[in-house]
């Protein structure tokens, strides 16, 4: 592909200005795709989950294994089903309970993690049951912003690529933006001073038509209220 410029230094301005306009776009739609890309769900590598209940003696530590439980309500009261299991990854003890962080949890088919109400915890200490006092946060592989970053980076190089081949190199383009700057060039452009005799005929023709349809308005409205078809 030749990447040359086409016909370097003619047409220069509808060039400046179709890159400065087509800029703004491809900005706006850069921005446009950060701000949509916040609702993609990233796949996960773990989760946050506050839990209390530690019995006397314990604390969940990192490489203890973590079931998740969830309450059922059926007709004969409560039935529990396990919802999957994964390793601790880091566990945090606090004044209520512990903070713990898991690695990848395998679900059971069917189940969603954010059904557990309850843990299971199996490690050096036993195992033992804690129930769940806050809200499970997800981890995800990487940092969201680093998808938005990506994503609008992306939209701007495409765009700046399309932008620079559209003006800079492609024949038909360039041929057109040439040709409109040089209409361009026989338009015959008002004087300041014409410029501004015209705003003023325009500006004082806005209040002259203001005034006259106050003046109608205002007549009709009396002359309407004195026979009696409205009342003010």
């Amino acid at each position: 592909m030749n990447l040359r410029l086409y016909k370097p230094g003619q047409g220069y301005w509808m060039r400046v200005i179709t890159a400065a306009f087509f800029g703004t776009l491809v900005l706006a739609g850069a921005a446009w795709l950060w701000n949509e890309s916040k609702a993609i769900v990233l796949p996960t590598r773990g989760y946050t989950i506050p839990v209390e209940g530690l019995p006397q003696g314990t604390a969940p530590s990192a490489g203890d294994t973590l079931t998740l439980i969830a309450e059922i309500p059926d007709a004969a009261g409560v039935t529990r089903a396990t919802v999957g299991s994964g390793p601790i990854a880091i566990a945090e003890t606090t004044s209520t309970g512990a903070n713990i962080t898991t690695g990848k949890i395998v679900v059971e088919a069917g189940r969603e993690v954010f059904d557990a109400t309850r843990f299971t915890v199996n490690g050096a200490g036993g195992t033992y049951e804690v129930r769940l006092y806050g809200n499970m946060q997800p981890i995800p592989i990487f940092d969201p912003q680093y998808l938005q970053v990506g994503v609008a980076c992306v939209a701007i190089l495409f765009g700046a690529a399309m932008l620079f081949y559209c003006i800079s190199v492609s024949p038909k383009v360039g041929e057109f933006l040439i040709a409109t700057d040089g209409e361009m060039k026989k338009v015959n452009w008002s004087t300041r001073k014409e410029v501004v005799g015209s705003t003023w005929v325009v500006v004082t023709t806005c209040f002259l038509m203001a005034g006259l349809l106050f003046v109608v308005d205002f007549g009709l409205a009396t002359f309407f209220d004195f026979i009696g078809i409205i009342d003010r």
